[in-house]
């Protein structure tokens, strides 16, 4: 016997063992399969022939991925008894099986959703079934056994408006095209749009009639259709349709592709006018504005210019699209201002409908002209955020500029109407940079906004101390606004100057502010540090403390008259003219004699002031005090408020060769502190009477710089003679600035005889030359005030002057020069136009020429 398989068996028995065990579950599995089928069957059956509840219950112990494994079991059921056929509905799996088809294709669920789907389950199908020829004779084949209307209608309700092959669905249902077109009349959207979206493929009179009433189809989706594919041989008609939408059709994406159209079949046609258009056709037009067409450009930038906003705000985004608004703040030039001006008037009318993104065009530019565009469109409008990267290119990155003037000042004005913190931080260091720029300093502080000044409390502190800013009027009034606690109690301490490190301006100005903020709390304080004013602050300071605290005042007052300090003393004294007190009388007459010399002065300025003329007997006395200041001051106190009695007691002071010089001086300081004539007139016989004292009494004449008295010197000037008037031409000159302001301001009162002397003083004085001078100045502001200045003296040498400025690039001042020679139309003016015409200089007569053309130019 053969004992090879015993031992093979033997040796091997454990994979017998595995392969038993591997049957055994493989039939255990099997057998659970088969009864799990069963079970899913015989429930299935349950629930078929059971309600609601079964149905529930059912639908709870499978999910939907169970449900649609056994899809084959649910159909075969379905199918094998009449009262199951509506088993798959109301189990809801046919919506399973139209999901899963949307996304597989698969063509059992195609044949099940025909077999078992209501209508709405029926539009997959119809997908399917234009891109699967199989699939399409089926859907043919189930089509002929239905409704074929009510079934259509239902799978085009489905279809919920969503586009498919219009092609390949006429093809389809070829056979019921005349079921499809009586669908376009149906009152569901969606019915219609299934249709037109077939019918659009039919080349019959039936289905081109239908397709026009689409035109006006109430559902925008199928006008949205029909516009881009209808065909037809009627142009005209097509072309008026098409417009028709454009102009009328409430639904932009309707207009768009009415538009579009136009565009590639009728481009030749479409020519609107705005102007001729309803505004809301007008605005329909300009929201279908064409990319790239310069014509519609065109039409975009007449709109901007418009007063109605709907028609700009449609322009400007037009316009931004299309960078033209970008390009006018790039290439943005201060030469031609003409241009300048129209397009900043374009860019604000595009600002005032919230399209600014053209301004970032600015961020990084150097050019003059952009940045300035962009800071006069900031100030009122734009991103916020762009005001400190503008101005500061316009404050630091443009130094030298002949712009820079006017760049600041609108850098300073965006800041101050809508800078943020950012901005603001940006203008103080600014300031902090130029503290010692006393006119670039004043501007700055006069822009420094109520919302910053919290921000600015501690560098307004820290510049109130640095004795070397220069701005100091503007930081004092500054300050004087910023909240009590941050910088009462600073200042407070600056004055005080516990640890005397304090300049005294400084001082002066900490107690400055603190008068400007008149708190009624620091009565005393401020009393007791009155010294450090001057004396017209300290006096309105002195007049709104009276005013607000009454019997408090006085009282402090006569203590601080009847104390030991004689600086507060003196400045007390002298402030109590504007309280308007007479009370106080008695002791500002006894304070007239005392010790101390500025309590005096103090003394007789005050009874001045107070108009205390039966006590100015006490002045003239005082014109011999061995103090200099005293006598001055009773001089000036004689010569503001005196009779013409006292005025003679100064004259006689003058003329008396044996008194002593420093009396004579004061005397002639009080002659030219008079606001009288005859002082004005006492003053020119002594500087023709007293050679030795021409000096002193020229600078007396230098101070008559008021109109009045100006006028009766120059009255006085014309008659002189020639070295008379030498000498008050040296007076005119010390006058500086303010005589040659005073002077101007003469001019403009035309009055016919001071003019001619005017003239020739200021001519005499250099004035005319160094005004010429600042004709080729880079700032166009300096050149503009110039010619003015120029035109308003209008000598023979000022007029050389104007005509080189007649090819000036800056149009204002050219306008200044035409203004200027229409002045010549007169005899005398055309003598000196016949001077300048024969001038031996070859540029004046050139320069003169062209004037003559651009006045003969106005004229036409």
């Amino acid at each position: 016997m053969d004992t090879s398989f015993f031992k093979t068996l033997a040796q091997d028995w454990w994979i017998y063992v595995i392969g038993g065990v591997v049957l055994l579950e493989a039939g255990a599995l099997l057998v659970w399969w088969l009864a799990s089928r069963a079970r899913f069957r015989a429930r299935l059956r349950k629930t078929a022939e059971g309600g609601k509840e079964r149905r529930a219950e059912f639908l709870h112990r499978y999910p939907e991925s169970v449900l649609l494994r056994r899809s084959r079991m649910i159909e075969r059921m379905a199918n094998s008894r009449e009262e199951y056929a509506a088993i798959p509905h109301q189990l809801g799996i046919t919506h399973l099986w139209v999901r899963r088809l949307s996304r597989r294709r698969r063509a059992g669920d195609f044949r099940r959703v025909l077999a078992f789907g209501g209508g709405e389950d029926l539009w997959p199908c119809f997908l399917l079934a234009l891109g699967h020829p199989r699939q399409g004779e089926r859907f043919l084949k189930w089509f002929e056994g239905k409704d074929a209307f009510y079934s259509l209608r239902e799978m085009a309700r489905a279809g919920g408006g969503e586009q498919f092959d219009g092609k390949k669905a006429l093809a389809l249902l070829k056979d019921s095209v005349d079921r499809v077109r009586e669908m376009a009349g149906d009152p569901d959207w969606c019915v219609r749009h299934f249709a037109v979206n077939i019918i659009l493929n039919d080349d019959s009179d039936h289905s081109r009639n239908a397709l026009w009433d689409a035109f006006h189809d109430g559902a925008f989706q199928i006008r949205r259709l029909v516009v881009p594919s209808f065909v037809t041989g009627d142009s005209d008609r097509l072309y008026e349709s098409l417009y028709d939408l454009v102009l009328h059709d409430a639904v932009f994406a309707v207009r768009k592709a009415a538009r579009e159209r136009i565009q590639r079949e009728f481009s030749d046609r479409y020519h609107p006018n705005p102007a001729s258009l309803a505004s809301f056709e007008a605005l329909h037009v300009l929201d279908l504005l064409t990319p790239g067409s310069e014509t519609d450009r065109a039409l975009a930038l007449a709109a901007l210019g418009q007063d109605k906003l709907e028609l700009r705000a449609s322009a400007a985004r037009y316009l931004l699209r299309e960078g033209i608004l970008q390009r006018m703040v790039a290439s943005a030039e201060l030469g031609d201002r003409e241009t300048f001006e129209r397009h900043l008037r374009l860019l604000r009318n595009a600002a005032e409908v919230d399209v600014t993104g053209f301004l970032t065009e600015a961020r990084g530019s150097g050019s003059p002209g952009a940045l300035l565009m962009a800071l006069k469109l900031l100030s009122t409008h734009g991103p916020r955020s762009l005001i400190p990267q503008v101005a500061e290119r316009a404050l630091r990155g443009l130094a030298g500029s002949e712009h820079q003037q006017e760049l600041r000042a609108e850098a300073l004005r965006a800041i101050e109407e809508r800078g943020e913190e950012e901005a603001l931080r940006l203008l103080f260091q600014e300031i902090l940079a130029r503290k010692t720029e006393y006119a670039e300093v004043s501007e700055m502080l006069q822009h420094v906004p109520s919302r910053g000044e919290e921000l600015f409390a501690d560098v307004a502190l820290s510049l109130l101390r640095d004795e070397d800013f220069a701005a100091r009027e503007g930081l004092v009034r500054l300050v004087a606004r910023l909240p009590d606690h941050l910088v009462v109690p600073r200042l407070i301490d600056m004055v005080q100057d516990i640890h005397a490190q304090m300049p005294k301006r400084v001082r002066a100005d900490a107690m400055r502010t603190l008068a400007a903020m008149r708190r009624p709390y620091i009565l005393d304080f401020v009393l007791e540090h009155l010294y450090l004013l001057a004396a017209d602050p300290a006096r309105e300071l002195a007049a709104n403390l009276s005013a607000v605290h009454g019997q408090e005042f006085d009282e402090a007052v006569i203590r601080l008259i009847e104390g030991h300090d004689t600086s507060v003393r003196a400045a007390v004294i002298s402030s109590l003219p504007a309280t308007g007190k007479r009370d106080f009388l008695k002791m500002i007459r006894a304070a007239v004699d005392d010790a101390d010399s500025s309590v005096r002065s103090a003394a007789i300025s005050a009874l001045v002031l107070f108009g205390d003329t039966r006590s100015l007997h006490h002045a003239v006395d005082r014109l011999r005090d061995p103090v200099e200041e005293v006598r001055i001051a009773a001089a000036e106190a004689i010569g503001r408020a005196g009779s013409d009695e006292l005025i003679l007691e100064l004259k006689k002071c003058v003329d008396d060769e044996n008194e002593v010089e420093s009396v004579r001086l004061a005397a002639l300081a009080g002659l030219g502190a008079s606001e009288q004539d005859g002082a004005t007139d006492l003053l020119i016989q002594a500087l023709s009477a007293h050679e030795e004292l021409s000096d002193p009494i020229t600078d007396a004449l230098a101070r008559k710089t008021d109109p009045r008295r100006l006028g009766h010197l120059i009255d006085k000037f014309k008659d002189a003679d020639s070295i008379l008037r030498e000498k008050l031409t040296l007076a005119f000159r010390r006058m500086g600035t303010a005589g040659q302001q005073a002077l101007l301001g003469l001019l403009r009162e035309e009055i016919g005889s001071l003019r001619p002397h005017v003239a020739q003083i200021l001519d005499e004085l250099g004035y005319v030359e160094a005004t010429i001078r600042r004709l080729a100045h880079r700032d166009p502001i300096v050149r503009r005030d110039a010619a003015e200045k120029l035109s308003l003296v209008g000598t023979n040498a000022a007029f050389r002057g104007i005509v080189e400025a007649a090819r000036d690039p800056d149009q204002e001042v050219r306008v200044q020069v035409v203004r200027a020679l229409e002045k010549l139309s007169t005899a005398e003016g055309a003598e000196i136009l016949n001077s300048l015409q024969a001038d031996p200089e070859r540029r004046v007569r050139k320069y003169t020429r062209w004037a003559l053309e651009r006045l003969k130019a106005k004229a036409l």
